[in-house]
């Protein structure tokens, strides 16, 4: 049974973007090169808003993805930079990554809220947002050396 992640970001300041997007990118060429990932994309959405969706073949694959190299470095620091942030983990059958609807719907589902450093009334609150039906939308390849399942680029 395959595990997939989301996740939904929102900048409390825009001179932390730069370092996040570097970082970002950085992390998506770390996963693409991780064993155990079937699929993954990368989203932004204006004004500041940023997900992720990743799916894997093992809790374990996705576990150690999480716990190393520039993803491991990258998240303590996103408590400072986000105004918003929460996350989805679920298990599927399903031979596809869902879609950012069937995502966002997910998360909607069992919100979970990461602590941060300046949290937003909505997050404070815990509430969360829908992915818009408008995004720029980047695909996370898995490397050739990862196993592929059927229906998965």
């Amino acid at each position: 049974m395959a595990v997939v992640v989301a996740t939904r970001m929102k900048f409390a300041r825009w001179r932390d973007m730069p370092r996040f997007l570097r970082g970002s990118l950085a992390a998506g060429r770390q996963a693409s090169r991780s064993p155990g990932l079937l699929a993954g994309r990368l989203r932004a959405e204006a004004p500041g808003v940023y997900w992720t969706l990743t799916m894997w073949a093992s809790p374990r694959d996705m576990r150690a993805y999480r716990d190393g190299g520039v993803h491991a470095i990258l998240v303590p620091r996103l408590a400072g930079w986000a105004s918003e942030a929460v996350f989805g983990v679920w298990q599927t059958d399903a031979s596809r990554l869902p879609t950012w609807a069937e995502a966002s719907r997910r998360i909607a589902d069992q919100p979970n809220f990461a602590p941060l450093d300046r949290p937003s009334e909505s997050h404070r609150n815990a509430q969360f947002t829908l992915a818009r039906r408008v995004g720029l939308d980047l695909p996370i390849r898995a490397s050739r050396s990862t196993p592929a399942v059927a229906g998965l680029p």
